[in-house]
């Protein structure tokens, strides 16, 4: 049986010669296989509430190094403020999640996973899907983390080694924003948001703990 994580059902859909509704029907099929294993395995996915999102990192070693609330406009008018939570997570082997709330804190956003590592043996592109790049032999990157962090970070050190001190700067920028600071409805010049972007993010970075920031240094990019 094909791994669920490796399963692509647009192009299963297709090479069978089905349509868009099978691609979604095998989608929903799949996403549900996919979060079977991770709660089976005790690991990170979309459905956790935020408060089992933490405590799940935390007993696998990532350490809570910022959480904050922060408040936005409903994309409903009518339904006024929320209120939701944007955290940093810490582990000492050099992973960092970046993470936030939605709706209210019923349930999580965004988690991501970053880092960087060095290939075991000759250097190649870290395994399964990922973004980043190469500074020399250095690849700095992260994972969607709702696929399962745990399930991320053992199939990257099967391949590769994690850094515990960053090494390499300008390859992969760390943004500390949540969903609300990216404002979707801005319309103003691009130059205008990213220097917003980047005062939000670097005011976030000086409140991460010292051993944090000598761990990534300035290898983050807006994380100094």
């Amino acid at each position: 049986m094909q791994d669920p994580f490796e399963f692509d059902p647009i192009q299963t859909a297709e090479d069978l010669g089905l349509g868009i509704g099978t691609a979604i029907g095998l989608q929903m099929i799949n996403n549900e296989e996919k979060l079977r294993i991770l709660k089976e395995t005790g690991d990170i996915h979309n459905r956790m509430t935020p408060d089992e999102f933490e405590a799940c990192l935390n007993k696998n070693g990532f350490e809570t190094v910022l959480k904050e609330d922060f408040k936005h406009m409903s994309i409903f008018k009518e339904e006024g403020e929320k209120e939701d939570t944007f955290y940093v997570l810490w582990h000492p082997d050099g992973y960092l999640v970046v993470a936030d709330t939605y709706w209210n804190k019923k349930t999580m956003n965004s988690v991501k996973l970053y880092f960087q590592c060095r290939a075991r043996g000759e250097k190649r592109w870290p395994p399964g899907g990922i973004s980043g790049g190469f500074t020399d032999d250095v690849f700095a990157g992260f994972y969607d983390g709702r696929d399962g962090v745990m399930r991320l970070m053992n199939m990257l050190e099967e391949d590769q080694i994690a850094l515990p001190k960053w090494e390499v700067e300008g390859t992969l920028d760390v943004y500390l924003l949540s969903f609300a600071d990216w404002g979707n409805q801005d319309t103003r010049p691009y130059d205008v948001r990213h220097n917003e972007h980047k005062a939000r993010s670097l005011a976030r970075g000086a409140k991460l703990p010292r051993h944090v920031l000598d761990a990534i240094g300035s290898c983050g990019g807006y994380v100094q």
